[in-house]
This record gives structure tokens, sequence and C-alpha cells, in this order.
């Protein structure tokens, strides 16, 4: 998370903007979490505006708009550092909820799904079911998940969770309460979904890394001998990366 003074100074900010419904610093912070996750830069232009409710707002002088900006991307940067440094993890200790946080949580976990929803088409690929042959896909399920968290007033989705849920409890209970129960178990199993969502990522970066580095590095089959390297050397591709192919190849 985001440290005190970093809290306080964007909440002064957003707070200090004409703006009803801007995201407060708990849904910032899920927010800025889910888009340094993202395994494709998103430009800030991109993912600015859904913090002020889709548009950029209107400024009072350039000093106000200068000094939103660069806590915002200060707050993008804290994050981006502690994924490059293996720190980023859930923020909350759910085994010590209390009535404060369970808010906190659930308006962290509004902002990392509007995160997510900048590149849905990435977390709902199925390329888990796909390439490991899973009969269900757990990083789709894991954002089904959080997905029913903050959604649990859509009657269609809860409806649907209802009929899933309640004759496992009892009938007994009434409607209300297999709601508390359901959220409760949804707030218990989020740290591991957020978990399986950021390892989904980190694995799609290493292996976009991993496509990029043999483009670089290794040319292709359709390159003639005498054309010109594809490394931008301005040689003939034989006198140039052709002949330390031909080295590593005698070795």
């Amino acid at each position: 998370m985001l440290n005190r003074s970093d809290q306080q100074k964007l909440q002064k900010l957003i707070a200090s903007l004409p703006l009803s419904d801007a995201f407060n610093i708990q849904t910032l912070q899920g927010y800025l979490y889910a888009v340094v996750i993202t395994p494709e830069v998103i430009a800030p232009s991109e993912w600015m505006p859904n913090i002020f409710g889709g548009d950029m707002p209107e400024y009072d002088n350039v000093q106000q708009a200068e000094s939103t900006v660069s806590a915002l991307m200060d707050g993008y940067n804290h994050y981006n550092a502690l994924r490059l440094e293996n720190r980023l993890s859930f923020p909350f200790e759910i085994d010590q909820l209390t009535p404060e946080m369970f808010d906190e949580i659930i308006d962290w976990s509004f902002g990392f799904y509007q995160g997510l929803r900048l590149r849905m088409n990435i977390w709902l690929s199925r390329v888990v079911t796909r390439d490991l042959g899973e009969e269900e896909d757990p990083v789709a399920n894991s954002v089904g998940i959080i997905s029913a968290l903050i959604h649990d007033d859509d009657d269609d989705n809860y409806q649907v969770i209802l009929d899933n849920t309640k004759d496992s409890i009892t009938d007994n209970i009434d409607e209300e309460e297999v709601k508390v129960r359901m959220v409760a178990t949804l707030i218990r199993i989020l740290p591991e979904s957020v978990k399986i969502i950021q390892e989904f990522a980190e694995a799609l970066d290493e292996q976009n890394l991993a496509k990029m580095h043999k483009q670089r590095q290794t040319p292709s089959e359709k390159i003639g001998r005498n054309q010109p390297c594809p490394c931008g050397s301005g040689k003939k591709y034989k006198k140039c990366c052709g002949m330390k192919d031909n080295l590593i190849a005698v070795h």
C-alpha cells in the first residue's frame, strides 16, 4: 500500500476537486495495483480518467493539474517498484478483519476490478484452461470472485450465487443471512484470488519477454545470406549476424 504521507497527499488532491464520483483512497490503491500487474503497459491517458469517473477533471489552475498528475504517477511508480522487487501483495490481513477493514476491502476490491476491466480480455482469455487442460480456468474464476464481491447488490449476479449457495447452507436461513455469509466467504478467498491473477500476469510477462528476446536474437529463416542484416548494421547478413550464428553452430 501507499505510505501514510502519499495517501494523505492523494486524498487532499482528490478532495480539492469538485467531483462526486472520483475514487476514494482505498479504491485508488486497488486500481493502481491492478494497472501495474497487467502484462501490457497501459498509458496514463487511458487509466487516469477512470479515477475521476471517466474524464479528467477541469482544474482551477495549471499547478493543481500538475500536482494531481504528479501525485498519481508517484502512486503508480510506487506500486510498479514493489512489483519489480517482488514485494507487491494483497494489503489486508483477513484474519484480523474489523468492521472498518471490511469497508476498505470492498472499496479496494472495486478499484482492483476496475483496473482489471482495462484489459479484461487478458484475464478471461482462458489461457490456463487451454494450455494446461484444466476443467476450469482459475484466473477467470478469480476474476468472477472479485466481481461477485463488489456486485453483491446486482440482482442477477446475486441470484445466481444465491441459488448455488442457499441449499448448501440450509433452507431455514433467510436470504439476507445467506448474503452475509456469501460475502464473508468471498472476502476469505479474496487474497488467494488476487494472488492467482498476479501470478498469471507474471507468467505472461515472462512469456512476452522471452518472445521479444527470441525475435531480437533469432534471425528469420527468410533472410538471405546476401540480404541486409536485420540488426541494422548495414552489412550483409552473411558478414554480420549470420557469421556469428555460423560460429555458434560450429562450436
